[in-house]
């Protein structure tokens, strides 16, 4: 199992995330967000190379996105209907993963675009 380490940015993005969930779509929603991206952490950790993980060298090189709902039947529990956020990380020699963003779906496709 790697360490999984996050950016202050993809915690801010993870607050961020959580609080918009919460305000749109109730506390039960929020709390249904929370545990599938807590599982998308805990899957790229595992493994960082799993089903669902893809290289961005044209947006990042080096760093490879991995949308949630790949994780979705790893949830026990009720879970979020359309998940819609990719994790965007680096993996260090060492094999930590290093998370620096948690972006929705729309926005990381804006940012290839502009570059």
């Amino acid at each position: 199992m790697s360490t999984v380490r996050l950016a202050p940015g993809a915690i801010a993005d993870i607050r961020r995330i959580l609080h918009h969930s919460t305000a749109e779509f109730g506390a039960g929603a929020g709390a249904r967000y929370k545990v599938l991206l807590d599982q998308a952490l805990q899957d790229l950790g595992e493994d960082p190379r799993r089903v669902g993980v893809r290289p961005v060298p044209d947006v990042r090189p080096g760093y490879f996105v991995y949308h949630v709902k790949f994780s979705k039947p790893r949830v026990t529990t009720r879970t979020v209907g359309r998940p819609r956020h990719l994790v965007v990380f680096s993996v260090d020699a060492s094999d930590a993963v290093l998370v620096a963003a948690v972006v929705h779906e729309r926005e990381m496709l804006e940012r290839h675009l502009e570059r």
